[in-house]
Parts: structure tokens; sequence; C-alpha cells
């Protein structure tokens, strides 16, 4: 995804939350320096987090498919959740921690705003 890209895959971001809308909207806020994001996943049928802390230091949030690096990795941690919906998302999202939270994400489409 181009958005992901012109952020640079939001490495050195900091995630400072994580929320949802309804059943189906994972929301995640983050900020690098003076600069704000907030990634909308809609459609969303799995997800996971582990190792949220008080320090959240993105390495990158990808788009990842089958072949991928860590495409077996965020599988494994979808496997560990509880689905939304037997409908599985079309795509998944692999945040990759330098510090702090991972999260994989099984959703239909993201919408990014600064």
């Amino acid at each position: 995804m181009n958005e992901l890209k012109d952020y640079v895959y939001f490495h050195d971001w900091e995630l400072d939350a994580i929320g949802v809308s309804d059943a189906k909207e994972l929301i995640i806020s983050m900020h690098y320096e003076s600069k704000r994001a907030v990634a909308f996943f809609s459609g969303v049928s799995r997800c996971a987090l582990e190792h949220f802390g008080m320090t959240n230091i993105i390495y990158e949030m990808k788009i990842i498919r089958p072949g991928e690096a860590n495409y077996e990795r965020a599988i494994a941690m979808l496997a560990k959740s509880e689905g939304q919906s037997k409908a599985r998302g079309r795509q998944i999202a692999l945040l990759s921690a330098t510090a702090g939270v991972e999260l994989a994400v099984e959703f239909d489409a993201i919408r990014l705003t600064s």
C-alpha cells in the first residue's frame, strides 16, 4: 500500500492509543515528533495484540501476503485470537515493534489520516 510507504511504514513512530469504533473497526493512533497519524482498519475479522506497554515504538507496519517475511508469524498470532465472524478479511497487516506492542490484524480496508 502506497500510503504506508509514504509514512516510511511508520518506522520509529510511537503507538499511543488503540480503540474500536464498532465491532468491525480497529483504530490505532501514532505520533512521531510533532506529526500525528491515525489508521482505521475496517472489516476486521481477527486481531491480536502482544507486548503492549507504556512505550510502544513501531519498527514497521506492513500489509503482508503468503510467502512474505513474517506472514507465518502474523498467522500464528491471529490463530490465538477470537474471530468476529466466519468471513475472513481480505488483507493482513503486521505492526512489528522496536519496543513494546506488536499487532496483527485481518481486515478488508485501511484508511490513514494525519
